[in-house]
């Protein structure tokens, strides 16, 4: 008995060592389990995306989630944002489910016109998103150190489902630049 009360007493002091006082700023580690590998699919005739809903919600905030395939796909958003910020102007408008711009980037030698792309998603017929908002939420995605994949919500505060801006794979660009 005094050998598991030995033990329960270690097992406590290691996680008072190895945790911090202050744990309000920790966040939840990643669980690739709670979401889709890939968020939206190509519909093939229209080469735009088809959005799913997320299987852990929206209540993100600015992430770096993505397929799986942003992690190998050989350009980042750094390309993108320079595609928006020299192409949209702050007063054009976009409406949700369409790409904005892709940067076009090869996985491997045989897969080309995949890359990354600016999308607008869940805006569930709200007015669209200014250029300004894109431009910034590219940056806000950036400043948190994302380098491929992201989404920022368009609105103040947490909630992604009410609109985002996404930087994302896709495994057919409308064009490398900015799309029609």
């Amino acid at each position: 008995m005094k050998l598991l009360t030995l033990l329960v007493a270690a097992a406590a002091l290691a996680c008072a060592v190895a945790l911090p006082a202050d744990s309000s700023d920790l966040t939840e580690p990643y669980d690739p389990s709670s979401t889709f590998d890939a968020e939206y699919a190509i519909d093939t005739s229209t080469s735009e995306p088809t959005f799913f809903a997320a299987a852990d919600g929206g209540h993100e905030g600015i992430n770096c989630k993505g397929s799986s395939l942003c992690k190998r796909i050989k350009t980042d958003i750094h390309a993108v944002q320079q595609i928006i910020d020299w192409n949209v102007k702050d007063d054009d408008e976009f409406q949700a489910g369409k790409s904005i711009a892709c940067k076009e980037g090869v996985i491997d030698l045989s897969k080309h016109g995949h890359g990354l792309c600016v999308i607008i998603a869940n805006l569930n017929g709200r007015a669209g998103v200014m250029g300004k908002v894109v431009k910034q939420r590219i940056r806000d995605i950036i400043n948190n150190k994302c380098d491929k994949c992201g989404s920022a919500p368009i609105y103040e505060g947490r909630n992604t489902d009410i609109g985002e801006v996404k930087v994302d794979y896709v495994s057919k660009i409308c064009s490398d630049g900015m799309c029609k």
